[in-house]
């Protein structure tokens, strides 16, 4: 057995053992399995964002960027920042954020893996402002290829702790070693093949787990070769543009250096400039504060707002402008979510009616734990006179502004009751084509019960955002029957 492999085996071993750092392989996957079915990518990505809050803002602050803002006014749904920003590239960002979260959770209290946070996310942010010029999603990669690097330099420090003392003993005796080389003579693997063995371990994109070899090209080189060697020298400029202010080099020191490689990696030397100049604001920021500057966000209230027309009406005008190019799978959730953000509701999912089964069954769902039972929500299209039924033979959206009460809870079915013990206030949208009801949403505000019936206004702007999935289903059957 190689010297590598011990020091691996060792280093994942004591992981399991201890379990202190939370596994990325469930997030990793969980991102990843949503990109697989082509025609679900945008629905089950929606809903995994949505799920983290987080998560979803950062995406929408991205989406609202300057670099997105010829695309169109102002971005306000997770649905459509998706589809701005393309589903690689929200994929790429998702999983930094776990990493970082990652990150934060193994480190605890310990200064030592405090510092390689701070690192991380310095580098991080170096890369992702210098390299925005290339497209979000290169860029995101090489965010992520930057986290990697830093991840690799957090296990051992977590883990190998003695032979990370070693290490740095090595370095003090050696100012002129690297601290990858010198990882190598103690621990026989370097910082980027311990990286290398994470990404394969967490089945990162084959991207990621093939850029950690690359290293800084020679000044006299041609540029990288490939994709994975420009994404490996940016996370390597990085990280070591990051030791460099480690260590408090001079600001023009730094500039030099990184300047000399801008032509080999096709980068805007002003758009470095002023990522240089960001970052290290951004060191001067935490070195202060003694703290890792956090975004603030709060979560959402719960409640119908009262300029709720007003809203689905500027929803319905956008979406009315970008239906006739989307598919049926692409609007509908868009459609969902424009509804759940204009009237904040809490919930919200969309039945489809199965042919086969006569049953309407849910496809998809935003909110706290809805895309967990997503499989819980269905009912037969026979009649029995519950409050689903009766909207599908009503044709029109209906609020019921409390299932509790003794009036309406025995016309409540079983299975809503069971998922949704807590639910008040239920809003039924449905959706008809050629005067039958092919799908409906649900939604609600949870625990918070709703004061007022719909107006006339909600009713007809509802029921004109269902027109729009149904005019997607007719686009949908004419291009069908065309061929």
């Amino acid at each position: 057995m190689t010297r590598k492999k011990t020091v691996i085996d060792k280093l994942w071993k004591r992981m399991s053992v201890r379990g202190d750092v939370p596994s990325l392989q469930h997030s990793a996957e969980h991102i990843i399995r949503s990109l697989q079915d082509e025609q679900a990518s945008v629905t089950d990505l929606t809903s995994l964002v949505l799920s983290d809050f987080a998560f979803s803002q950062k995406v929408l602050r991205l989406a609202n960027s300057a670099m997105y803002r010829t695309m169109g006014g102002d971005v306000t749904t997770v649905s459509r920042a998706i589809m701005v920003l393309g589903v690689d590239t929200v994929e790429y960002l998702g999983l930094s954020l776990q990493l970082l979260n990652q990150f934060q959770s193994a480190a605890g209290s310990r200064e030592d893996a405090r510092e390689v946070i701070v690192r991380a996310q310095m580098a991080a942010e170096f890369t992702r402002k210098m390299t925005i010029a290339h497209g979000t999603q290169p860029s995101e990669e090489a965010v992520l290829c930057t986290l990697m690097y830093q991840l690799s330099r957090l296990l051992v420090v977590l883990y190998l702790e003695d032979e990370w003392a070693r290490v740095q003993a090595k370095l003090a005796a050696d100012p002129s070693l690297s601290e990858s080389d010198a990882c190598r003579q103690i621990l026989g693997a370097t910082l980027e093949e311990i990286a290398q063995e994470a990404a394969q371990q967490w089945n990162l994109p084959n991207e990621i787990r093939n850029c950690m070899q690359a290293d800084l090209p020679d000044l006299d080189a041609s540029t990288p070769q490939s994709h994975g060697e420009w994404l490996g020298a940016v996370a390597a400029l990085s990280s070591r543009v990051v030791s460099m202010m480690e260590v408090d080099a001079s600001d023009e020191e730094i500039s030099l250096f990184v300047l000399q490689y801008t032509e080999n990696l096709a980068l805007d030397p002003i758009i470095v400039q002023e990522a240089l100049e960001q970052t290290q604001a951004l060191k001067l920021e935490i070195d202060s504060d003694n703290e890792i500057p956090v975004a603030s966000v709060s979560e959402p209230e719960f409640d119908r707002p009262q300029d709720a027309v007003a809203r689905l009406e500027a929803a319905l005008e956008e979406i009315r402008e970008k239906a006739p190019g989307l598919g049926t799978t692409a609007l509908t959730p868009w459609v969902v979510e424009s509804i759940m953000n204009a009237l904040n509701l809490k919930t919200g999912f969309m039945m489809l009616l199965h042919p086969g089964s006569r049953r309407y069954i849910a496809r998809f769902g935003f909110g706290p734990g809805i895309r967990e039972r997503l499989d819980k929500f269905s009912f037969d299209a026979g009649f029995v006179p519950d409050i689903f039924h009766l909207v599908v033979t009503k044709k029109e959206p209906t609020l019921w502004l409390d299932v509790k009460r003794p009036s309406v809870s025995h016309r409540m079915p079983a299975w809503f009751t069971t998922e949704f013990p807590n639910a008040r206030s239920v809003l039924l949208v449905p959706v008809h084509l050629q005067g039958k009801c092919i799908a409906m949403m649900c939604g609600s505000w949870g625990e918070m019960p709703c004061s007022r019936e719909l107006s006339l206004g909600e009713i007809q702007v509802l029921s004109a955002l269902a027109g729009e999935i149904s005019g997607s289903f007719e686009r949908a059957m004419a291009t069908r029957s065309s061929f």
